[in-house]
């Protein structure tokens, strides 16, 4: 053997391994094949998720956002979130970011605590009576638009009906 080819197989080794470790992280996040500016974007998302007290699934729409615009658009063609166009408006988003619930729980999931995400869906598989937003979150510090998020996905998948009144975190289970 050439002396330190030994030391050179190793290096390529483990640049082999950790280009094989990014292309799982890639594969696990199924948000990844929309380039590398989704987790800025989603950072920022979350941010604001974490920072609205209200029940809603809208964010407003702030500067910040304007380089993802492109991004923006792909995301609303893949229903992650939509926009509120108005008449002549170039930026259908300008008016509020609607996030769909499943996007919210996979931002709260990769940006925000994983661990909390897996207990409020513990939670919602046992839960037995109604439950409102605010109970759940005195003991899970989630933001309301996660666990309102929880429910409106429980809700699409049969398991209970989510109340429709407009500020309202409240969930029956079947």
């Amino acid at each position: 053997m050439i002396p330190g080819s030994a030391a050179l197989l190793q290096v390529v080794n483990e640049f082999e391994a950790a280009a094989v470790a990014r292309r799982l992280d890639k594969l696990e996040d199924p948000l990844a094949r929309f380039g590398l500016d989704m987790d800025s974007l989603c950072s920022v998302f979350y941010a604001a998720v974490r920072s609205s007290e209200n029940v809603t699934n809208r964010i407003p729409w702030n500067d910040d956002y304007s380089p993802y615009l492109k991004l923006l658009h792909r995301l609303e063609a893949n229903s992650l979130i939509e926009g509120d166009p108005a008449l002549f408006n170039r930026n259908p988003f300008e008016r509020g970011i609607r996030l769909r619930p499943r996007f919210v729980i996979h931002l709260a999931s990769y940006y925000g605590d994983a661990r909390l995400c897996g207990e409020m869906a513990d939670k919602m598989e046992s839960l037995q009576t109604a439950a409102t937003g605010h109970r759940i979150q005195e003991q899970l510090p989630l933001p309301l638009m996660v666990i309102d998020a929880f429910f409106s996905v429980y809700e699409e998948e049969g398991q209970g009906i989510k109340s429709k009144e407009i500020g309202s975190s409240y969930y029956v289970p079947c």
